[in-house]
């Protein structure tokens, strides 16, 4: 791959540029970097850490 490669968002298909989303927060694991990515555009990125985020440390309830 070349860095002029284009790299579709893996949600929706864009091609206006992604960036590499971390599954395992940083700051949860120290072995964040060997778990897997995802390529996201801005907006799908932004909109994953908007609505998943603030909830990561909030148990689901199982009812």
């Amino acid at each position: 791959m070349t860095q002029h490669d284009v790299i579709p968002c893996e949600r929706c298909g864009s091609t206006e540029g992604t960036e590499v989303h971390h599954w395992a927060p940083w700051h949860l694991f120290d072995d964040a970097d060997e778990w897997p990515t995802s390529n996201l555009c801005k907006s799908c990125h932004t909109r994953w850490h908007r609505i998943v985020t603030p909830n990561m440390s909030t148990p689901r309830s199982r009812t």
